[in-house]
């Protein structure tokens, strides 16, 4: 779950320790997390465009993708089905309902590269997004001048809220194309392209596919007045072609096996162009795909599949004459294993080459190509190395055989691969692509060849946004929340503390200091607040004993102080999820630990104003663990507690759900009822606006402790009750993370499903309803409102975060509303965007490098349920984000 899991222990367990915070994390013997591959959000990784290379995806630059990072808040598989809600635009902060509230994210360095094109040694552009501050992605463009590379200005359409460059091609030093796509704040995805004049860039009016879902993947110019574009819209494949004027769209033939995207393209001359792609993208039926332009008309061409493919893609393709191409992607062989492809066209055929993969590897493909004749070409890519990182690599053709070439990867990087590589002659390319630095920063790579040897190229990165998520907020009044998370993404090295104030107009991001001693990483996963000068805020951060220690800081309403607190005696790990407060001098915490011999307990502990105390809590007999998620106290001697009694042997809470209430002596265990088989429920919040009215809500789960449906239970003063809940139409795997109420019959929570779409409903004192809620424009994924305040009837804030073109960012969505403002269950279409498609090839190749070693639930921590997706994506187990 965090992404400063790692810290050497010199407490070994007895045996595996698993656990479950956001997502599972299986311990081993050494309490170290077991080994996870790094997980590239959607914009998973790129596909090639002619002679330059491209991006196979919609501002698809994202690096790693956290699968929910929350410290405490309990989550089930994290799952992007490339699915849009039919949910209007984000509304002002002025009118009733809830609307986005711009929060910000700590600063850092960052850019992504997804295409190249090189018209000399001396002479490169490369091009790409980053994602500012306060979430905007943005167009990237960066220039060799043949000594170094510089940033240049790229506009970006109008209002847009994302906007990226996938793929670009220049027919000369002063003529660049660059395409990619765009965002509307309706949501709606169209066409993007830009030109480089020499000595600056303009945008290009295209025209958009009438059935919606523009994209450009790919772009090939044979001259600066004749240049092809071609990528996938929702009807199928999609090209566009620039006569030196203005840029038409191109009948194209999608493949009878159904579906079909181009992702690269090559022109050999104005009237002969190559595209590749896949038909039925993405799906157990994918077989590589390859169009003919001849002048007039596009048509499909025969191509062969590897034997025994169970999966088969085309990602880019270079034409160095008519009669010569060469095409390069990935498939699946017949033991499940992700390897590279080669095939060339000899102007009659497409032939299959044989083509190496790196020893040792988990998985490889290979992502562009490019050749300055037809016994000297060079291919780029990545592969999974036994550790399972990301890492580059490159292959070259010597008019005989493939042969892969020695890369390096950025210094410190968590993944690196190339995606675009560009050969002005034979004893020089440049290739680019993107890269994750230690903090899982998205940065920029390029790397040249010089006819030797490949080496990394120092490339400038843009002000911008450091992964970032909000785990818990607090709010006294609508004008004084506070706010808190932390820094980086699931399995980075390391993470920071993160706590903004919101003043009533804005968020402001207030420094947290580091417990003395903290070595990989820590985080704020919960936060209460008294006044404006009282917070106390709980969670976790790693030593040089522990993964996992308690945390606890302080808010005087001038600055953070670290607070001491205690671990329970002999606990491996210590895991604080949540905190409440009625006053100063009177906080309850509670969460759970790991004992010596490796079973999860439930863990309370109380701030008398002066210090942290350990209280006893009960543990359900007969059951495999139990852990607490949430607390509210209606006094310093009335506390309830809720969360899940029993895990599984993964670490996956499963049910039955669990509440414990503190009378001022002791705590003690009440009864609940769980849903119904096959696997139960689990409570992650609860609100109490007087003892004998509580609130808590969860998830209703499967055997395996995967999300199925939202989950509500009501407390009388006597016993728990559920309520029902409402789901959105059309999509499972929906749940409710925090709640807040201000009365028995006015109660928030919010949740969502790690897809697209947020979730928030509302309690009226008779029945839960499904309110509108925004969500962030763009291509977005990973979504989850962790927590919700409200401290005026009709005034509540959530935050959580998601992912776009950036790994994570940090979410925040005001209530300004009215109770006539609830509205039914938005219908989520079942449509995938260009988006979903690169962020499935991108977790496609991650996840078969985990079948090595261990399942795929265990070495990423999530499981998949039941689900309502697509057939298209119903294959997978997870997309997350980016």
């Amino acid at each position: 779950m965090l992404a400063w899991l790692g810290a050497a222990t010199s407490a070994p367990a007895a045996g595996p320790v698993p656990f479950k915070l956001i997502e599972q994390i299986t311990l081993g013997p050494d309490l170290q997390p077991v080994s996870h591959e790094e997980v590239l959000g959607c914009g998973g990784r790129f596909t090639l465009a002619a002679g330059s290379a491209g991006l196979a995806a919609p501002g698809a630059l994202a690096a790693t993708q956290s699968a929910g990072l929350a410290l405490g808040k309990v989550a089930g598989a994290s799952v992007y089905t490339g699915v849009r809600p039919s949910l209007a635009p984000p509304r002002a902060a002025s009118v009733p309902g809830w609307s986005m509230v711009p929060s910000a994210n700590p600063r850092a360095r960052t850019g992504q590269l997804a295409g190249v094109s090189c018209s000399s040694s001396s002479s490169c552009t490369a091009v790409g997004g980053y994602t500012k501050r306060f979430g905007r992605t943005v167009t990237l463009a960066e220039r060799w001048n043949g000594t170094s590379w510089s940033a240049e200005s790229t506009p970006n359409p109008e209002r847009a809220p994302s906007s990226a460059l996938n793929a670009v091609d220049c027919p000369s030093a002063s003529v660049c194309v660059a395409v990619g796509n765009s965002f509307t704040h309706s949501g709606v995805e169209i066409t993007l392209a830009e030109r480089w004049n020499g000595t600056r860039w303009s945008i290009q009016p295209t025209p958009n596919p009438s059935s919606g879902g523009g994209v450009l993947f790919g772009v090939s110019c044979s001259s600066a007045s004749a240049c092809t574009a071609v990528g996938a819209s929702n009807a199928g494949t999609f090209a566009e072609r620039w006569n030196g004027t203005r840029w038409r769209i191109q009948a194209t033939p999608s493949p009878s096996a159904g579906g079909g995207a181009l992702f690269g393209v090559a022109c050999a001359s104005a009237v002969s162009c190559t595209a590749v792609g896949a038909s039925n993208p993405f799906t157990p039926n994918s077989k590589a795909l390859a169009e003919r332009w001849n002048g007039a008309k596009w048509v499909i061409q025969r191509i062969p599949n590897p034997a025994g493919a169970q999966f088969s893609e085309l990602a880019g393709v270079t034409c160095n004459m008519v009669a010569s191409c060469v095409a390069v992607g990935d498939y699946v062989n017949g033991s499940g294993t992700d390897v590279t492809l080669a095939e060339r066209w000899d102007g009659t055929n497409w032939v299959i080459q044989p083509t190496p993969n790196p020893s040792g590897s988990q998985f490889g493909f290979l992502a562009s190509v490019s050749c300055t004749s037809p016994s000297a070409c060079t291919a780029v890519g990545g592969y999974g190395n036994s550790s399972g990182t990301l890492v580059t690599l490159a292959e070259r053709w010597n008019g005989t055989k493939w042969v892969t070439q020695q890369t390096p990867s950025r210094a410190g990087a968590s993944f690196s691969y190339l995606a675009a590589v560009s050969c002005p002659s034979a004893a020089r390319c440049v290739a680019a692509g993107p890269s994750a630095n230690s903090f899982s920063t998205p940065v920029s790579l390029a790397e040249s060849w010089n006819g030797k040897s490949w080496k990394v190229q120092n490339t400038p990165n843009l002000p911008g946004a450091e992964p970032s998520g909000l785990l818990g907020v607090s709010c006294t009044r609508p004008s004084n929340c506070m706010a808190v998370g932390l820094t980086g993404t699931d399995f980075s090295p390391r993470a920071a503390l993160v706590a903004e104030h919101w003043n009533g107009n804005s968020w402001h991001i207030t420094p947290v200091p580091n417990p003395p001693g903290m070595t990989a990483g820590g985080g704020l996963g919960s936060v209460s607040c008294t006044g404006t000068s009282a917070c106390m805020a709980i969670g976790a951060y790693s030593d040089s004993s522990s993964p996992f220690q308690p945390l606890a800081e302080r808010w005087n309403g001038t600055r953070w102080s670290v607070v001491p607190i205690p671990r329970p005696p002999g606990a491996l790990a210590t895991l604080l999820q949540s905190v409440a407060c009625t006053s100063a001098t009177a906080c309850t915490t509670v969460g759970f630990a790991i004992n010596a011999s490796g079973t999860s307990v439930t863990v309370a502990e109380r701030w008398n104003g002066t210090r942290w105390s350990i209280q006893p809590t009960p543990n359900p007999a007969g059951t495999p663990g139990a852990q607490l998620y949430g607390v509210d106290c209606t006094g310093a001697s009335a506390c309830t507690a809720v969360g899940a009694a029993a895990v599984d042997s993964a670490g996956d809470p499963v049910g039955p759900t669990l509440a414990e209430y503190w009378n001022g002596t002791t705590w003690r265990i009440q009864p609940t009822p769980t849903p119904a088989a096959p696997g139960g429920g689990i409570l992650t919040g609860v609100a109490c606006p007087s003892p004998s009215a509580c609130t808590a809500v969860g998830a209703r789960v499967d055997a395996t402790g995967n999300g199925l449906a939202t989950l509500a239970e009501r407390w009388n003063g006597t016993r728990w009750r559920i309520q029902h809940t409402p789901n959105p139409a059309g999509a499972q795997g929906f749940r409710l993370e925090g709640v807040a109420c201000t009365s028995p019959s006015a109660c928030t929570a919010v949740g969502g499903s790690f897809g697209n779409a947020s979730l928030a409903e509302r309690w009226n004192g008779t029945k839960w309803v499904i309110q509108a809620s925004p969500n962030p424009a763009g291509p977005i994924g990973d979504l989850m409102l962790w927590s919700v305040a409200c401290s005026r009837p009709l005034h509540c804030m959530a935050v959580g975060k998601y992912a776009s073109f950036a790994p994570q960012l940090t979410l925040a969505e005001q209530w300004n509303g009215s109770s006539e403002n609830a509205q039914p269950a938005a219908k989520v279409a079942e449509i995938p965007s260009a988006l979903g498609l690169a962020c499935l090839r991108m977790q496609r190749l991650i996840l078969k490098s985990s079948g090595a070693a261990a399942s795929t639930a265990v070495r990423f921590g999530v499981r998949r349920g039941p689900s309502t997706r697509p057939a298209w994506m119903a294959f997978l187990p997870q997309c997350r984000g980016t």
